[in-house]
C-alpha cells in the first residue's frame, strides 16, 4: 500500500506540506482540514485488483465525492480514474450524524435532515462522471443498544425506544444514536437508492441487515470488525465474477 498526499478540504487540493513519503507528519485525527489517500495493488478472488481509499476520521459530506475524486485524477495523483476506475463505492457515514441529546449536543443537525438531497446530489454526479464503473453503495450498520459505551446514554437511549425522551431539533426523536435511528436513517438512505434514477446504477452492501442482532460481533455497539469480510465479499461479488476453489 501507498499512501499519497493528504487531501486538504480547506483548498480543495493536494496538501503537499506535510508529504514525505515513508515519513507523513500530520495533525492526529480526527483532523478536520483533510483526508487520507491509500492507494493499494493485490489479488483478491483471483483478480488483480487495484484500491484507492479517500476518507479519513472526520466528517465527510458525501456530496463532495465526485468533486473529491474527480480531483484524483490531477497532479500530483494523475491517477485517471475516469478511464481506469471499474467500481465506486461510497457511504453516508449515518453513525456520525445522529445525536446523544440530552447527553451531548447534536453536532450536524443540517446533515441530518438534508440527507435525501445530499445523497442524491452525489449519486447523480458519481453516475454523469463514470457511466460504466460499478456503484456500490454502503449503508448504515444497525446498533446494538445494550452495548453503546458513551457514559449516560444508555438510559437515556431506553427512554427514547419507549417514546419517553426529549431531544430539540426538527424529528430529533428519529435521529437518536441507537438502533431506532440507525433504522430511520436506512429506511431514508434506501429510499433514495430506489429512485428511479439511481436503482438501476447502484448495487448496494446492506450493513443494516447484515449486521441487525449481530450483537456477538461488536464490543461497542456499533463496529463489527468480524463481518468486514462479509462486507467485502458482498462487494465484490455485485462486481466481478469470484471463483470458487
Amino acid at each position: 500500500m501507498t499512501e499519497l498526499p493528504d487531501f486538504s478540504l480547506t483548498t480543495m487540493k493536494a496538501n503537499m506540506s506535510s508529504y514525505s513519503p515513508g515519513n507523513m507528519t500530520r495533525p492526529a485525527p480526527p483532523d478536520q482540514t483533510q483526508f487520507f489517500v491509500w492507494h493499494a495493488n493485490g489479488t483478491l478472488g483471483g483478480h488483480q485488483v487495484t484500491l484507492l481509499f479517500v476518507g479519513g476520521g472526520i466528517f465527510v459530506d458525501i456530496e463532495l465525492a465526485p468533486k473529491v475524486l474527480r480531483m484524483m485524477d490531477s497532479a500530483p495523483y494523475n491517477l485517471d480514474l475516469e478511464k481506469k476506475a471499474t467500481m465506486v463505492m461510497v457511504g453516508s457515514g449515518g453513525l456520525h450524524h445522529l445525536h446523544l441529546q440530552p447527553t451531548k449536543e447534536w453536532e450536524n443537525p443540517d446533515k441530518w435532515q438534508h440527507l435525501e438531497t445530499r445523497l442524491h446530489s452525489s449519486l447523480a454526479g458519481l453516475q454523469t462522471w463514470l457511466p460504466k464503473a460499478t456503484m456500490m453503495y454502503f449503508t448504515i450498520h444497525s446498533m446494538c443498544d445494550d452495548l453503546l459505551v458513551e457514559e449516560g446514554w444508555a438510559a437515556a437511549a431506553d427512554k427514547y425506544n419507549s417514546g419517553k425522551g426529549k431531544c430539540e431539533g426538527v424529528r430529533c426523536d428519529e435521529a437518536t444514536f441507537n438502533r431506532k435511528g440507525a433504522m430511520h436513517w436506512y429506511s431514508r438512505e434506501m429510499s433514495v437508492l430506489r429512485n428511479k434514477g439511481h436503482a438501476d446504477r447502484w448495487g448496494v452492501v446492506d450493513a443494516f441487515k447484515m449486521t441487525d442482532g449481530q450483537c456477538w460481533a461488536t464490543g461497542d455497539g456499533r463496529h463489527f470488525n468480524p463481518l468486514l469480510p462479509q462486507f467485502t465479499m458482498a462487494a465484490m461479488s455485485q462486481s466481478m465474477p469470484l471463483r470458487v476453489l
